[in-house]
């Protein structure tokens, strides 16, 4: 009779172990992540997206260190099977918040669990405040115009949809004429292609060309602000 117990007892024991409980199976995640293209075409790559260094944060903790942005993926391993909190964020060179992406994930089935997820940009406003040469125009009446052209590319001289040939009004700010450019992604380089100050939607006044727009800032709530020297000019189109 007591070895007959011994083996009951030694059966009860390992059979309430093992991923045949669920609840003490210990899983693994690894996190695939990709950058949109805004033009709709294939994906960026890393360095066209100005990202340098991919940040992971599980429950409210970060996961490691910041690993290269390049190896797309990042194994997390030993998590219990109830939801967790995601978030991965994509860091410029200077260590910038230009990218993220939040999410809740359970994983499953006492194995590796893989998740694919989509980076988007963070964006904010750009103010442009341009200053006319050699007149220091302080409100759009006393320039005579009222609105903006611009044509703006991005960092790989692709028109930027919202700013592809458009009228943007004129406004005063302050002692300065100002135009703003909201939906701008954070850590991006933009060349306007043409600038040129108008009355209506046709009589061109004062032009400037390539002009680069470095739109690197510290957090979403900051604008940073391009000055444009706008000299009279023909209202053509930049080259």
């Amino acid at each position: 009779m007591k070895r007959a117990f011994l083996i009951v007892a030694v059966v009860a024991l390992f059979g309430g172990m093992g991923c045949g409980g669920r609840r003490n199976c210990i899983d693994d995640v690894t996190v695939f992540w990709h950058i949109p293209n805004a033009t709709g075409s294939a994906e960026l790559s890393c360095a066209a997206a100005g990202v340098a260094s991919v940040q992971i944060t599980v429950d409210g903790f970060t996961a490691g260190a910041p690993v290269p942005c390049a190896s797309l993926s990042l194994p997390l391993t030993n998590f219990d099977e109830f939801r967790h909190d995601f978030i991965v964020d994509g860091l410029d060179a200077n260590g910038v918040l230009i990218y993220t992406d939040s999410f809740s994930f359970t994983p499953t089935g006492c194995r590796e669990n893989q998740v694919d997820r989509t980076l988007q940009p963070i964006t904010g406003t750009l103010t442009v405040l341009p200053t006319f040469a050699p007149l220091n125009f302080q409100t759009c009446a006393a320039a005579q115009i009222d609105s903006f052209f611009v044509e703006l590319l991005d960092a790989s001289n692709t028109p930027v949809p919202a700013y592809n040939a458009v009228f943007l009004p004129c406004t005063d700010n302050g002692s300065r004429i100002a135009f703003t450019m909201p939906g701008l992604a954070f850590g991006q380089v933009y060349t306007f292609r043409s600038l040129d100050s108008t009355r209506g939607t046709s009589a061109f006044v004062d032009e400037v060309c390539a002009v680069q727009a470095s739109f690197t800032v510290a957090n979403q709530a900051f604008s940073p602000t391009l000055t444009a020297f706008l000299s009279v000019g023909t209202g053509t189109t930049c080259p």
